[in-house]
């Protein structure tokens, strides 16, 4: 709320290099990073990534975490709205927050979910919960353990075709477990959005869905994964 507030009353600043003037700059959206290899995510027929969780779309993710609504909205639309232009879904969810930012009264992969829902005219229903915490400090198998038992859908009408959107792709244990969660409650097809993807999952992860970026994907090797500042949480 205190950050809502703050964006009404000062300049508007680009989330990723902080120039005064839009929320996310013509320079910014020309040079985001492109995504990096991926294997695919268990239980998603495809998955659109953004960018590179580096550089200025690094801090525009931070921006989101950060209840910075109006750097959602610019961001989010900038880097999908042509790759979900030909997504054929029923509705968008989102992968839930943990409980510290429920807590707070901010969600913000309901803000990109709203974000992706203009985009292609489709409602935004909450069909996944999370019980506890999130996934920040854990490791790959912690984390796939903590997602099994934390995400589970809301009761039992799930459309058949769903979009699923989240800011970071790590390991991809809560995007795995949200597919299946869906999948198991009777969706047919998951397909999942994210703005950036900071590595590849673990090397077990099998190759099952389709890595699309959503903007020029450059041919290169893995980046290297910064490590993540005190305010992030990782998913």
């Amino acid at each position: 709320m205190a950050q809502s507030l703050v964006e009404l009353v000062l300049p508007t600043r680009c989330a990723g290099c902080g120039r005064p003037g839009e929320a996310w700059c013509s320079r910014c959206a020309a040079t985001v990073p492109p995504p990096p290899t991926l294997p695919g995510v268990p239980g998603c027929d495809v998955v659109i990534v953004g960018g590179a969780y580096e550089a200025h779309l690094r801090r525009a993710v931070l921006a989101l975490k950060r209840e910075h609504r109006s750097a959602a909205a610019a961001v989010a639309n900038a880097l999908w709205r042509d790759a979900l232009g030909p997504v054929e879904v029923d509705c968008v969810t989102w992968v839930p927050a943990g409980s510290g930012r429920r807590s707070r009264g901010f969600d913000q992969g309901r803000t990109l979910a709203l974000v992706a829902a203009r985009t292609i005219d489709r409602p935004v229903l909450a069909l996944l919960r999370r019980a506890g915490g999130g996934q920040r400090g854990l490791q790959a198998a912690d984390r796939r353990a903590n997602a099994r038992v934390a995400i589970t859908t809301r009761g039992d009408a799930i459309p058949g075709c769903v979009l699923v959107v989240d800011d970071v792709l790590t390991t991809g244990a809560s995007l795995e477990q949200s597919a299946r969660a869906l999948r198991a409650a009777g969706a047919r097809k998951v397909v999942a959005a994210v703005l950036a993807a900071a590595r590849p999952p673990s090397r077990e992860t099998r190759q099952t869905s389709k890595i699309y970026g959503a903007g020029p994907i450059e041919d290169g090797a893995e980046r290297t994964r910064k490590q993540p500042s005190e305010h992030e949480e990782e998913t």
